[in-house]
């Protein structure tokens, strides 16, 4: 059975490095945290990450084929429909008051074995239902914004730590339910605040390439946000977006049409 340890700053990192040299989905592997690291104060006391990441039993990985969970990084991301022939199991249905309250229980045990304390405040997103094919949309369901003081360890440098919480609470949440990627956690309304920050930013970075003519690159950005920022631009008539680079120093630059 294959079966790769890699170390790097972010357990989001290391499970995507994991997977290249793997050369595999996230579905077809296990993820095993062997250290979850911790990002120091002021970088000092830094840790990184470690990660055993195996690959599945073969047949158990074409069974579960139709599970196509997203990589670290990308939680909100919709899974295919199964393959040809295969029939999935039936999924139990939850809704998003179940699911907030399920999720809830899970966030604050992770919390009491980090030892932290927060105030959960419980967000319930209408359904999005996709105009093209009228089913419903893979989109959180439940927001979980952490509430209390001292929690911007939780967040860490450019939101990497709460990139790994939400990573490591999928993993709780889809074992408990079978489902990804419907609940988000955030902290202090750090997410509703980078969210708007990022478009704001490229709304005008968007401006200043129709002015000049001349491309401009952004900082380095985790999957979720270099998709914020695409979806800000994608209907925009003189602008085009693309994502350049590899793991966490892939940025988005933005290009007059």
């Amino acid at each position: 059975m294959q079966s790769v340890e890699v170390q790097a700053r972010t357990v989001d990192e290391a499970v995507g490095m994991a997977l290249g040299r793997l050369g595999r989905r996230f579905d077809e592997v296990d993820v095993e945290i062997l250290r979850p690291g911790s990002p120091g104060v002021l970088g000092i006391g830094a840790e990184d990450a470690l990660v055993r990441v195996t690959v599945r039993n073969p047949a158990m990985v074409q069974h579960n084929a139709y599970q196509q969970m997203p990589q670290p990084g990308q939680p909100f991301y919709g899974a295919p429909m199964p393959p040809a022939g295969i029939n999935p199991p039936p999924r139990q249905s939850f809704s998003p008051q179940e699911l907030a309250e399920i999720g809830r229980e899970v966030i604050m045990q992770m919390l009491r074995r980090m030892r932290l304390q927060a105030r959960p405040q419980i967000q319930i997103h209408q359904q999005i239902i996709d105009p093209n094919s009228g089913e419903e949309s893979e989109s959180p369901l439940v927001t979980i914004n952490l509430v209390g003081n001292d929690l911007g360890q939780l967040i860490g440098r450019r939101g990497e730590t709460l990139t790994d919480l939400q990573f490591l609470f999928n993993l709780i949440l889809n074992k408990k339910t079978r489902i990804w990627g419907r609940v988000m956690i955030d902290v202090e309304g750090y997410r509703t605040r980078r969210k708007d920050n990022l478009i704001n930013l490229a709304r005008r970075m968007a401006e200043q390439v129709m002015a000049t003519r001349q491309s401009i690159t952004l900082e380095p950005m985790p999957a979720y946000e270099r998709r914020l920022v695409h979806m800000a631009l994608i209907d925009h008539p003189y602008i085009r977006t693309e994502s350049f680079g590899e793991g966490e120093e892939r940025k988005v630059t933005i290009f007059p049409k």
